[in-house]
């Protein structure tokens, strides 16, 4: 009779666990490049994550930034030097049941050639702020960055020395607005020689 009671109370108990273990949280992707061919990457990277609540209840995502164990990471990559060159926005996003939110990566390395042809691997991991249950559930990403092959040339340099910046991605070189504010000049000239003729 105990043997029967012991093997019913498992069987229920072994039904029971997927569901009170039910995922709460879905992370995509699960790998992330951010490639770096000419020159750094700073600020908004444009790569986001998005994590699903599973779950029948609001519930708040929250993240750190943390370094994979040395025998879990890939065998191509290195740990990032700081975990400070790596941030995420927003710091936490409430999702309603069934809700998918997005979060982006930010980076900050500084440009410096000793960070030239690096491969590095971090790990954002995604948690519940607040849980229901037994258990708090977290996911991790595996981030792969990796920074660019060789500096930038020097004449490249100097031409930026010399541009304007509009907004966070547009460079305009003071030599190519040198060019256009001549064109201008000479059209209105132009005009003006045509208008005098015909009068």
């Amino acid at each position: 009779m105990k043997k029967t009671f012991v093997l019913t109370l498992i069987i229920l108990i072994s039904l029971m666990l997927p569901y009170s273990c039910k995922g709460a949280l879905s992370v995509q992707p699960l790998e992330l490049w951010i490639v770096m061919d000419d020159e750094f990457i700073n600020g908004n990277t444009l790569k986001k994550i998005m994590v699903t609540n599973n779950d029948d209840f609001s519930v708040n995502f929250t993240w750190y930034i943390d370094h994979p164990s040395s025998d879990l990471i890939r065998a191509d990559r290195t740990l990032i030097p700081s975990l400070s060159w790596v941030d995420i926005e927003p710091k936490w996003h409430i999702a309603q049941p069934g809700d998918t939110v997005s979060f982006y990566i930010y980076l900050d390395i500084p440009e410096n050639e000793e960070y030239l042809s690096q491969h590095w691997e971090t790990w954002p991991t995604f948690k519940q702020n607040k849980t229901q249950g037994m258990f708090g559930l977290e996911q991790s990403v595996r981030l792969y960055i990796d920074t660019p092959l060789k500096p930038t040339i020097d004449a490249g340099q100097d031409q930026e020395t010399f541009s304007i910046v509009i907004g966070d991605q547009i460079k305009i070189s003071l030599f190519d607005l040198a060019i256009v504010a001549i064109m201008i000049i000479l059209l209105v000239i132009g005009i003006l020689v045509i208008k005098k003729k015909k009068s």
